[in-house]
């Protein structure tokens, strides 16, 4: 359901992509093709989910889609009443904030704010570094689920800055 991005070639993101709601977006790569989605968060996220259901999936011809801010802010916000789902052939490497001191920095890959949905299908957080949850930060209120035997969500090598969850990081959330 919704529209599909197609992206065939690596891309640069300048300013924030922002989702409004009851939108849905399936963002994708070519068959066979690794591309890269890159991009500096100078808003704090290079996709701000506002309202509806962003899907980020890898091609099933293969191929992988890689977003990455080179630790200049975080992959993706989510918003309250907001969803993201990652599927398997999907890289979120190296976001985040590379010198992170307060809570504004936490969730290097992923936020998910009071009410918001982030649901692991599968893919890969590697590298990524935030004050609170190198990978993933959860606020109180919001949800995160990592599905069991639909692919296979790696979450590896994250760094919080903080002593809070180098992976995920949930603040009195499910």
């Amino acid at each position: 359901d919704g529209d599909v991005i197609v992206i065939t070639e690596d891309y640069v993101i300048s300013g924030q992509v922002v989702l409004s709601s009851n939108s849905a977006i399936n963002i994708t790569n070519a068959p066979g093709v690794d591309v890269t989605i890159s991009g500096s968060a100078d808003a704090g996220s290079l996709f701000k989910i506002g309202g509806g259901t962003l899907t980020v999936k890898g091609n099933d011809d293969g191929g992988s889609l890689t977003i990455t801010t080179n630790l200049n802010g975080r992959a993706f916000y989510v918003d309250s009443g907001a969803a993201l789902n990652i599927y398997d052939g999907v890289i979120v490497y190296q976001c985040g904030f590379g010198s992170a001191s307060s809570d504004t920095d936490n969730g290097g890959a992923v936020y998910v704010s009071n009410g918001g949905e982030f649901i692991m299908h599968g893919g890969l957080l590697l590298n990524n570094t935030g004050y609170k949850g190198g990978a993933v930060y959860v606020n109180n209120g919001g949800s995160f689920e990592l599905k069991e035997g639909e692919g296979k969500g790696i979450i590896t090598n994250n760094h919080a800055l903080d002593i809070y969850g180098g992976g995920v990081y949930a603040e009195n959330s499910a």
